[in-house]
């Protein structure tokens, strides 16, 4: 006779609100062994304890760690031997998990206030200002039209050079315009995660804080599009970068950019 204490699959099921066929699964890969078999008809019988551990595998689910993995924590019997280290190993994911989510809101938070002002841009045909934090740029040479075929082959060529470096890039990117060796010159430019890395390599610009008067402009070319500004070659140029503008909606109603420049 089976032991009132014991609890079959769908006993088990109602108090750990897990579904009977997870559970099924959880014994088929060898982390809910049974408490008890009954050798004449093979059902499987299961220990309050039991109820523990299904909230220990749900919990490990939720957080990507390998199911199997909790065999190597486990007697024979289903007994967990080392919650301690289970435990610290749930602590380390869930810290790289709210790492990975704020990193994610700060990107759609930095999104969402680029198209709010793409929008003021638009609505208004006003000069802006934008301020960044110190920032790193790739450049690469590039003497063509925002958002052309060749502007794209380069960017698709630049963004595998970058990450085969080990560097990662920011979803800004376009044409800028920098005064070089006595001239103005112009480049296709990608916006770099911070890293150190980034400094050892002679492609890269690397910014201070800096201020920007932006405006909407309809040349794709940014050697064009700065003809507005007179004066290009003082003592201290100004820096100017071209990209597509973002807003809410789809469409533009015109072939329209943003024009930064720098103060």
């Amino acid at each position: 006779m089976v032991d009132k204490k014991f609890l079959t699959i769908g006993k088990l099921s109602e108090a750990s609100g897990v579904h009977v066929k997870a559970l099924r699964y959880y014994d088929r890969i060898g982390v809910l062994p049974p408490a008890y078999v009954n050798p004449e008809n093979g059902y499987r019988y299961y220990s309050e304890s039991h109820i523990y551990l299904v909230e220990m595998i749900r919990l490990c689910a939720e957080l990507s760690i390998p199911l199997k993995k909790l065999k190597d924590f486990m007697t024979a019997d289903g007994e967990i031997v080392d919650v301690e280290q289970i435990i610290d190993e749930g602590i380390r994911m869930v810290e790289t998990k709210i790492e990975l989510y704020q990193n994610h809101r700060l990107f759609l938070a930095d999104l969402k206030n680029e198209m709010q002002r793409g929008e003021t841009l638009k609505k208004g045909l006003q000069e802006l200002t934008l301020t960044l934090e110190a920032t790193d740029y790739w450049l690469e040479p590039f003497d063509g039209a925002l958002g052309s075929e060749e502007f794209h082959r380069g960017l698709t060529k630049l963004i595998k050079k970058v990450f085969s470096l080990g560097l990662d890039v920011i979803y800004e990117m376009g044409t800028l315009y920098l005064f070089r060796e006595g001239a103005y010159q112009s480049y296709l430019f990608l916006t770099l995660t911070p890293n150190e890395k980034n400094a050892q390599h002679p492609e890269v610009l690397q910014l201070p804080k800096t201020t920007y008067l932006t405006k909407l402009t309809n040349h794709a070319r940014i050697d064009e599009a700065v003809k507005d500004y007179p004066a290009l070659t003082e003592n201290e140029p100004p820096i100017f970068f071209e990209l597509d503008i973002l807003t809410g909606k789809s469409g533009l109603g015109a072939n329209l950019f943003e024009l930064r420049k720098s103060l």
